[in-house]
Formats: structure tokens, C-alpha cells, sequence
């Protein structure tokens, strides 16, 4: 029974498209009509402008950064948190409130990751930067890839050991 009232509660969370709210409310547009046809963040900065498209990235990524947390500080099973993230982007992606056509999911998803893998939030400092084209030396990116692979192989080995 718990089960099922955290799917339909994420769903429900994941459903509210803050990039749709932030268009028709304060911009009287619903950008669904512009640019990818999508309501997420990269969308709104593409068609109303870098404030707002960063407002709804920040919003979408508590979307699912809060919900996640919440289930965390009062649970123990990992498998609420695993459905809830499941159903925060699923709700995101085919929002019930506007006709099923909703964002990507990608922030919302990474909300939750981040509370249910916090290690990912680690890798931001390198991976904004590449995001955004900013060029690195080849013994940047070396570093990096081992870096990478170090994380990857130990959280692996840690996994198979605590099976």
C-alpha cells in the first residue's frame, strides 16, 4: 500500500511542469508552441530567455531533489526511493495536468539521483565545464577518464561485496 502511494504521489510531484507554469503565468506563453515543443528548461532559455530558463532548471531539479530527500530521512528502503524517482520523471515526461506532453526529465532525474547516488553530484565541477565547450588539455581529459573510472570501479566493487 505504501508503495503505491508513493508512485502515485511522485507522479502527481512530476506532473507539476514549472516550465509551463513559469511561461503561461508570468510570460503569457506556453512555449510547448516554440522552439522543441518541450517545456523544460533548456526550452524556456531558448524561447523566453537565461533567467527564466535557469529558474525552471533550479525548480525542476528541487522537483525531484525533495521528494527523494523526504523518502530518504524517513525510510530505510532504498526501493521507495528507486520508484519515486522512476515516477517523479515519468510524471514529468507525460504530465496528466497538460495533456501528457511534458519536458525530458533530464533535471528532475538528476535531482533525484543525486539524493539516491550522492557521488554524481562530485563529477558537476568537471562536467559543466565540457557541457559548455570550454576546451581542456589532453592530460585534463586523462585525468578525468581515470578519475571516472576509479568512482565507477569502486562504487561496482562496493556494490558486489554488499550482495
Amino acid at each position: 500500500m505504501t508503495i503505491l502511494l508513493i508512485i502515485i504521489i511522485s507522479y502527481l510531484i512530476g506532473s507539476i511542469q514549472s516550465g509551463i507554469l513559469i511561461g503561461k503565468i508570468i510570460y503569457k506563453t506556453d512555449v510547448r508552441q516554440f522552439g522543441s515543443k518541450s517545456s523544460g528548461a533548456t526550452n524556456i532559455q531558448r524561447t523566453i530567455g537565461l533567467k527564466p530558463g535557469i529558474f525552471v532548471l533550479v525548480l525542476d531539479i528541487f522537483k525531484g531533489f525533495l521528494p527523494i530527500l523526504f523518502i530518504k530521512i524517513f525510510t530505510e528502503e532504498n526501493i521507495f526511493g528507486i520508484m519515486s524517482c522512476i515516477f517523479l520523471v515519468l510524471g514529468h515526461c507525460y504530465p496528466v495536468f497538460h495533456k501528457f506532453k511534458g519536458g525530458k526529465g533530464v533535471a528532475t532525474g538528476f535531482g533525484s539521483v543525486v539524493v539516491l547516488l550522492p557521488y554524481i553530484a562530485l563529477g558537476i565541477p568537471i562536467a559543466l565545464p565540457m557541457m559548455y565547450n570550454i576546451n581542456f588539455s589532453d592530460n585534463f581529459i586523462c585525468s578525468f577518464r581515470t578519475i571516472t573510472f576509479r568512482i565507477f570501479d569502486d562504487f561496482i566493487r562496493t556494490f558486489i561485496n554488499n550482495l
